[in-house]
């Protein structure tokens, strides 16, 4: 059986009304008064007169103790630019005037609300962009990128909503590769702050193996539903370190799908009747935006590096005092995220210093 012994890694904030000040935390923590912190990262000495810990193990694990950070995080929009954006919040094709779409087409409403948002969030995010699928090889092809095409980084809103006003929707919905490839791009970033993917899709995953509609005869397979590879893709994102948050755009038919997939995201509703954002409008895309905005610019608290091999979060401390079960949530190997009154509490400023409990994991 392997034994652990419990490091701590420390964020102290001034009490501050709601706003965050981001720095990268280095092998002390530096308070707003200036003085600095020692983060303890040795082993408690051993009493039991074993020798219970190996020397190159315990060495590597010190090595890579983390520091808690509170940094803004990389959130990379996957958008769905599949041909049934153009259609109305209602599924019905829009009439060149828009005459029967009211507020314009889902793409429209998605660009109004984008637009609107993304400048009131580029500090406290590190918004990137990312299309699917990919128009460059033509129309309804189930291809996507391996790149970014905005790369996540502070003051990010003019690119971004630049490179989306460029756009028309007309591929497939190729949900699993998307996933997939945003998650390898994410992780191969050298930059230490957290790392999320935000799916934002009006349709069920196609680019499968499935007849959507079965006697229906279609060109490839642009058409072909791939519903389990796609939640089993952001299963695997989140083991991967990157959770996703989903969105889903006058979405019908398909909450059984959505719901999976933000549930193996790592990021569901909470107390909601459906565990995705479900929105049919530009005001509901704005407000899904800024409550996701909340919980990741404000309450996680992600921490370096970690091999998941030999070290796990084990717990988190609030001004010295550990916290129940509830109050806040492990995401992976990345950081905790706190919940609720506790959330509310941190931002308000009535909680000023957040530990994250690691136990190193020997033998």
């Amino acid at each position: 059986m392997g034994r652990s012994f419990s490091l701590v890694s420390v964020l102290v904030l001034a009490a501050l009304p709601v706003a965050c000040s981001f720095q990268k935390a280095d092998e002390s923590v530096k308070t707003m008064d200036g003085s600095v912190t020692p983060v303890d990262v040795q082993a408690p000495p051993d009493t039991s007169g074993k020798d219970t810990f190996q020397s190159d193990t315990l060495t590597t694990c010190v090595k890579t103790t983390p520091q808690t950070m509170n940094l803004p995080p990389d959130v990379l929009i996957v958008l769905d630019r599949s041909g049934s954006m153009a259609d109305g919040t209602d599924g019905m094709k829009c009439a060149a005037d828009m005459s029967n779409c009211m507020g314009g087409n889902k793409w429209m409403q998605m660009v109004t609300s984008v637009n609107g948002f993304l400048p009131t969030a580029e500090t406290t995010v590190n918004w990137g962009l990312m299309f699917f699928g990919d128009v460059k090889s033509g129309r309804d092809n189930c291809n996507v990128g391996t790149v970014a095409d905005v790369a996540p980084a502070p003051m990010n809103a003019t690119p971004i909503t630049t490179a989306i006003g460029r756009q028309t929707p007309a591929t497939a919905t190729p949900t699993t590769k998307a996933i997939t490839n945003a998650s390898a791009y994410l992780r191969g970033l050298t930059d230490t702050n957290p790392k999320f993917i935000l799916l934002a899709t009006d349709g069920i995953p196609t680019c499968g193996t499935s007849m959507c509609t079965p006697g229906v005869v279609t060109t490839g397979n642009q058409n072909q539903c791939d519903d389990a590879n796609a939640i089993a893709a952001v299963a695997q994102a989140f083991t991967d370190g990157i959770p996703t948050f989903v969105i889903g755009i006058a979405t019908a038919g398909i909450d059984t799908t959505l719901s999976a997939m933000a549930t193996a995201g790592g990021y569901p509703r909470m107390g909601a009747d459906k565990a995705y954002y479900p929105v049919a409008s530009a005001a509901e895309l704005t407000a899904a935006l800024d409550a996701i905005k909340q919980q990741v610019g404000t309450c996680f608290f992600g921490i370096s590096t970690i091999d998941p091999k030999t070290m796990k979060i084990s717990g988190v401390n609030a001004d010295g005092t550990a916290l129940p079960d509830g109050t806040f949530t492990v995401v992976g190997t990345t950081g905790v995220r706190l919940e609720g009154q506790t959330c509310q509490d941190y931002t308000d400023g009535k909680i000023k210093k957040i530990e994250v409990q690691v136990d190193c994991i020997i033998g």
